[in-house]
């Protein structure tokens, strides 16, 4: 069982082709696999590191976006500026940076204050309008229990379970106490507007600072994730070439470490068509992406089929590239010019005595004689050894 789990696989080989470094064993293909997953993981760490080594631009403070809610939370286009934890929640109230330039401490200063207020009259209004609707709720509990009583009443029943008196005092009672809830909501409500009346010039030099420094801060946003993106496919490329060009070395000398350097190179493909990818969302216009995303949305099957496609795709694209790599290197005359370097049968890879016409393992022809002087000479070569003349195509 072991025997055969370590043994190579035998494949029947076809003239003109070298398979030496294209077998392997079972468990070197788990290794291999071990390895490409090894590196896609070790490659999404780097990535992370990368991305730590520029400084973050410093968001906009939630206490100015706060303020800005708060003062206009009625105007449904001032939405953006509610506060939103998963974006903002580790810059809290930080009112000055460089990056971007921004400085709110004179705004803030002067609104604070007001801001408070309308905090604290915000939580009152709630309160009440709380108070109101259980009170009211009370109220209408009251009248069913108070027409049940009259029901019964006209029936000429008792039950005992419903005091019309006392029914009718709490029902006067819970009108006067939302009576008296109405008329602080009213004054609470006039003294809010009035607090945003008086403050409606400074909100509106606040918001004008507020747009700036959000302009720039999405200037500076994409400034980082550019310049992260950078560096992300300098390494990425740096790798990828040096691998390829292992590769290819590896590839043209027909070595067993070919398998090797080839996945390593398709992990690392895979790492710089990432890299690639986040580039162009980067650069990409947010209406255009909007527009590609409600397509998407809209055409659900369409977003299915792109999800189990996509593995598909990316296999397809590197494996490609691959093909056309090994095509050109084991082309007829590529697989000669190692043969006459190497002096290596050009079917089996085996070391050959090149005075000989046959490989003494496969029996593959080598040499073949030159119709113009008689002598020997390399299969497949366009021209004559000897007498340089060009051969005959039967002679290739």
């Amino acid at each position: 069982m072991f025997k055969n789990f370590f043994k190579k696989s035998q494949k029947t080989s076809v003239a003109g082709e070298e398979i030496t470094e294209k077998k392997t064993t079972t468990l070197g293909k788990f290794l291999l696999f071990c390895m490409f997953v090894a590196i896609l993981v070790s490659a999404q760490w780097t990535l992370e590191i990368i991305n730590k080594i520029p400084k973050e631009p410093d968001t906009i403070p939630n206490c100015i976006k706060n303020i800005l809610y708060k003062f206009e939370a009625d105007d449904k286009e001032n939405e953006k500026y509610s506060y939103n934890y998963g974006e903002y929640g580790r810059n809290d109230c930080d009112l000055s940076s460089e990056n971007p330039k921004f400085n709110f401490e004179k705004e803030y200063g002067e609104l604070s204050g007001a801001y408070e207020n309308l905090n604290n009259i915000t939580e009152e209004i709630s309160n009440l309008e709380s108070k109101k609707y259980r009170l009211e709720k009370e109220k209408g509990n009251s009248r069913e229990d108070y027409n049940t009583s009259l029901t019964e009443k006209i029936a000429g029943e008792n039950s005992g379970l419903y005091d019309k008196n006392k029914i009718q005092e709490e029902i006067k009672n819970s009108k006067a106490e939302v009576e008296q809830i109405d008329k602080k909501l009213k004054d609470l409500e006039t003294e809010k507007n009035k607090i945003i009346s008086e403050n409606k010039a400074k909100i509106s030099e606040l918001k004008a600072v507020y747009e700036k420094a959000q302009s720039d801060y999405e200037h500076s946003y994409l400034m980082y994730k550019l310049y992260i993106s950078l560096l992300s496919f300098i390494f990425s490329i740096s790798v990828f070439l040096v691998l390829y060009k292992l590769y290819v070395n590896k590839k043209s000398k027909n070595s067993p470490y070919t398998i090797i350097f080839s996945v390593a190179t398709f992990a690392y493909g895979l790492m710089l068509l990432e890299v690639t990818l986040l580039f162009i969302s980067y650069i990409t216009p947010g209406t255009i992406k909007q527009l590609i995303y409600e397509f998407f949305v809209n055409f659900k099957p369409i977003m299915y089929l792109v999800q189990f496609l996509w593995p598909i795709l990316i296999v397809s694209i590197f494996g490609f590239l691959i093909y056309k790599i090994q095509k050109r290197i084991y082309s007829k005359e590529n697989i000669l010019k190692r043969f006459v370097s190497d002096k290596k049968c050009p079917n089996c890879g085996n070391s050959v005595d090149t005075t000989k016409p046959f490989c003494p393992l496969c029996s593959h022809e080598i040499l073949v004689k030159c119709h113009n002087c008689q002598n020997l000479t390399t299969k497949g070569m366009p021209y004559c050894s000897n007498c340089g003349k060009k051969l005959k195509r039967e002679e290739n």
